[in-house]
């Protein structure tokens, strides 16, 4: 039961950061081009490790691809632009109290 609310919990920590992306109107094409060192068009694990870097976060291989996967729902090995979205767009509406 722990281990449940432990993922709900995550869940929703992630659910209130996808909201405040939109509430600032972050530009996900600009974030997603900043990650995508090389230009391919795609973010790779390499690339993850490197913005990882950048923000000071030293990670391994299998944290990158732990990371890629979260994202990567057609399961190539890499990240597209739409995959990109789709993870850091809302999944869930939020009703505020008037």
């Amino acid at each position: 039961m722990k281990l449940f609310q432990l993922l709900l919990d995550f869940e929703h920590s992630l659910e209130f950061i996808r909201h405040k992306l939109v509430e600032k109107s972050i530009d996900l094409a600009k974030v997603f081009n900043f990650i995508d060192y090389s230009k391919g068009t795609f973010i790779n694990s390499a690339e993850i490790k490197r913005i990882m870097s950048v923000h000071g976060y030293s990670i391994g291989d299998s944290e990158a691809r732990l990371i890629l996967s979260r994202f990567d729902r057609n399961l190539s090995g890499q990240i597209g632009f739409n995959e990109f979205v789709m993870e850091l767009n809302p999944k869930l509406q939020v009703y505020k109290k008037k």
